[in-house]
């Protein structure tokens, strides 16, 4: 990613060594636990990472594991005290419109119903709305 970027955030991390924080500190990689998110408020972290990305065109890719579990239990690692769905769809809806590309990984149907597999796709459709919206708003 730093070859292509040269910056890479995560946000919503809930579990990481004292190892992988220095490692991402060392490397420049900014970070938001999920705990930083609660605290902050998806407004103020976007505004944040906006500052510190400064770029116009970003690569957006949504690991579901940074979902609480109850919100998305066909996770493939999952994990309590993650982010909401509603948080996620904050951060999507904020950072579409500067996207060049989207992905989303990590969901495991094995584990539920159906249900996380379509709060994944309508985070898809979120996303695609939000870049379809601002292109309306912001003809070239």
């Amino acid at each position: 990613v730093e070859d292509v970027t040269g910056k890479y955030i995560s946000i919503g991390i809930r579990s990481g060594s004292r190892h992988e924080y220095s490692i991402a500190d060392l490397r420049d990689i900014k970070y938001y636990t999920a705990d930083n998110i609660y605290d902050m408020g998806c407004d103020n972290v976007h505004t944040e990472l906006t500052r510190y990305l400064n770029t116009r065109h970003l690569y957006l890719s949504l690991d579901m594991d940074v979902l609480d579990p109850s919100f998305a239990p066909a996770l493939g690692t999952p994990e309590p005290f993650g982010l909401t769905d509603r948080q996620v769809l904050s951060f999507i809806r904020k950072l579409a419109p500067r996207s060049i590309g989207f992905d989303v990984v990590e969901i495991a149907p094995q584990y539920d119903r159906g249900y996380t597999a379509l709060l994944g796709a309508k985070f898809i459709r979120e996303f695609i709305a939000a870049v379809w919206a601002n292109k309306e708003q912001n003809p070239r």
